[in-house]
């Protein structure tokens, strides 16, 4: 278990980083890539994605070199997995 003095901490020097950062278009590449980094093998992160809306889809754009059979490339937008997804009435 992450001690909570030191969670905090790698979270503030997170922070910072990204209040201090010049990203640019790689910003939320970046932010997901020190998740990673900083709390990964803590609190079992890995394997970050980021997806485009594209249309009536959510398509993959990070991380594009790792192909492999199981990443999922597209979301449909009305997936339950898609951000902003209501359960039906």
């Amino acid at each position: 278990m992450l001690d909570p003095k030191i969670f905090y901490r790698k979270l503030d020097s997170l922070l910072s980083k990204i209040g201090q950062g010049n990203f640019g278009k790689d910003f939320l590449f970046t932010i997901v890539s020190e998740l990673e980094r900083s709390f990964g093998p803590d609190l079992h992160i890995g394997g970050g994605r980021v997806y485009e809306e594209n249309g009536n889809e959510y398509v993959l754009i990070s991380p594009v070199q790792k192909q492999s059979s199981h990443i999922t490339k597209s979301i449909p937008a009305d997936s339950p997995m898609a951000p902003g997804w209501k359960t039906p009435p």
